[in-house]
């Protein structure tokens, strides 16, 4: 699954022409941003309670930063991950890695490897 240029610093992972991933890039850092990795997805708590990743999703938790949908909302409302409440979560990313350690890289990757599942099926 090899990253295609997707516009400025940033590139996208598609399997089968379905989002896996998007990696962007800037001057001190970097990010990835798993593609459809909610808990609104069927079968993506089991998958992620099963490989133990709830810690690591965590920590990498996206707040909302003044988004396109409702910023306002976002900031206002609380969100349960895992059973653990959060407030000003993002409703349009739920996680992003940001300069990323080993741990994250390891859970992305299963988390890449659970959407390559998913669309194969």
């Amino acid at each position: 699954m090899p990253p295609r240029w997707s516009n400025r610093n940033s590139w996208v992972v598609t399997y089968k022409g379905k989002g896996v991933c998007k990696i962007t890039m800037w001057e001190n850092g970097w990010f990835i941003r798993p593609a459809y990795a909610d808990d609104s997805v069927d079968g993506f708590v089991d998958f992620c309670v099963e490989n133990k990743l709830e810690e690591v999703l965590w920590e990498n938790i996206y707040f909302c930063r003044g988004c396109g949908k409702s910023p306002s909302d976002c900031m206002q409302k609380t969100k349960a991950v895992f059973g653990k409440e959060f407030k000003a979560v993002c409703s349009c990313v739920l996680f992003q890695f940001h300069n990323p350690n080993p741990a994250a890289i390891e859970c992305m990757t299963k988390l890449m490897d659970y959407r390559r599942a998913v669309i194969t099926q």
